[in-house]
Protein backbone atom coordinates (compact mmCIF):
# COMPACT_ATOMS: atom_id res chain seq x y z
CA UNK A 1 0.00 0.00 0.00
CA UNK A 2 1.24 3.30 -0.92
CA UNK A 3 0.45 6.35 1.32
CA UNK A 4 -0.37 9.99 0.12
CA UNK A 5 1.30 12.72 1.65
CA UNK A 6 -0.93 15.63 2.69
CA UNK A 7 -1.46 18.19 0.40
CA UNK A 8 0.42 20.71 2.78
CA UNK A 9 3.32 18.45 3.38
CA UNK A 10 4.10 17.61 -0.20
CA UNK A 11 3.61 21.38 -1.38
CA UNK A 12 6.11 22.01 1.84
CA UNK A 13 8.60 19.60 0.18
CA UNK A 14 8.33 20.74 -3.44
CA UNK A 15 9.44 23.82 -2.46
CA UNK A 16 11.80 23.22 -0.45
CA UNK A 17 13.64 20.87 -2.94
CA UNK A 18 12.88 24.26 -5.51
CA UNK A 19 14.40 26.47 -3.60
CA UNK A 20 17.65 23.71 -2.53
CA UNK A 21 17.93 22.57 -5.98
CA UNK A 22 18.21 26.65 -6.84
CA UNK A 23 21.41 26.59 -4.05
CA UNK A 24 23.05 23.19 -5.35
CA UNK A 25 22.93 24.77 -9.03
CA UNK A 26 24.23 28.04 -8.10
CA UNK A 27 26.81 26.18 -5.74
CA UNK A 28 27.81 23.82 -8.92
CA UNK A 29 28.85 26.87 -11.05
CA UNK A 30 32.17 27.48 -11.33
CA UNK A 31 33.49 29.27 -8.33
CA UNK A 32 36.96 30.09 -7.97
CA UNK A 33 37.21 30.83 -4.67
CA UNK A 34 39.01 27.32 -3.58
CA UNK A 35 41.26 28.27 -5.89
CA UNK A 36 41.90 31.52 -4.24
CA UNK A 37 42.33 30.01 -0.89
CA UNK A 38 44.50 27.36 -2.52
CA UNK A 39 46.84 30.35 -3.49
CA UNK A 40 46.50 32.37 -0.40
CA UNK A 41 48.02 29.03 1.68
CA UNK A 42 50.95 28.76 -0.66
CA UNK A 43 51.85 31.75 0.09
CA UNK A 44 51.58 31.67 4.08
CA UNK A 45 52.98 28.32 3.84
CA UNK A 46 55.86 29.80 1.23
CA UNK A 47 55.68 26.49 -0.72
CA UNK A 48 53.13 24.80 -3.21
CA UNK A 49 50.23 23.41 -1.80
CA UNK A 50 50.21 19.27 -1.62
CA UNK A 51 47.43 17.78 -4.15
CA UNK A 52 44.46 17.04 -1.52
CA UNK A 53 40.51 15.92 -2.37
CA UNK A 54 37.68 17.68 -0.46
CA UNK A 55 34.23 17.38 -0.96
CA UNK A 56 31.98 20.12 0.16
CA UNK A 57 28.06 19.68 1.13
CA UNK A 58 25.78 22.23 1.20
CA UNK A 59 22.88 21.23 3.46
CA UNK A 60 20.21 23.27 5.16
CA UNK A 61 20.65 23.69 8.38
CA UNK A 62 19.77 25.05 11.57
CA UNK A 63 22.65 26.94 12.44
CA UNK A 64 25.34 28.86 10.09
CA UNK A 65 28.76 26.43 10.70
CA UNK A 66 31.39 24.22 9.43
CA UNK A 67 31.44 20.64 10.02
CA UNK A 68 34.47 18.65 9.55
CA UNK A 69 32.88 14.91 9.37
CA UNK A 70 36.57 13.82 8.53
CA UNK A 71 37.67 11.73 5.64
CA UNK A 72 38.33 15.39 3.59
CA UNK A 73 34.53 16.38 3.63
CA UNK A 74 33.00 19.33 4.93
CA UNK A 75 29.15 20.02 5.59
CA UNK A 76 28.38 23.33 5.13
CA UNK A 77 25.27 25.20 5.90
CA UNK A 78 23.27 26.43 3.31
CA UNK A 79 22.72 30.13 4.39
CA UNK A 80 26.44 30.59 5.37
CA UNK A 81 27.23 29.23 1.76
CA UNK A 82 24.79 32.12 0.61
CA UNK A 83 27.73 34.72 2.12
CA UNK A 84 30.51 34.22 0.30
CA UNK A 85 32.75 36.45 2.46
CA UNK A 86 31.63 34.82 5.41
CA UNK A 87 31.94 31.29 4.04
CA UNK A 88 35.10 32.17 2.64
CA UNK A 89 36.36 32.72 6.14
CA UNK A 90 34.98 29.25 7.45
CA UNK A 91 36.42 26.97 5.33
CA UNK A 92 39.79 28.76 4.68
CA UNK A 93 41.28 26.96 7.69
CA UNK A 94 40.13 23.83 6.57
CA UNK A 95 41.94 24.87 3.38
CA UNK A 96 45.33 25.71 4.91
CA UNK A 97 45.75 22.66 7.19
CA UNK A 98 45.11 20.65 3.66
CA UNK A 99 47.61 22.07 1.96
Amino acid sequence: MVRQLEPSIADDMMAWRAEHRASRDAASTPDFLYLELVQEAEILLGRAARPFHLTVFIQPTSTEDVWDIGHDTLIVSADLRARAGDYKTAIADHIRVRA
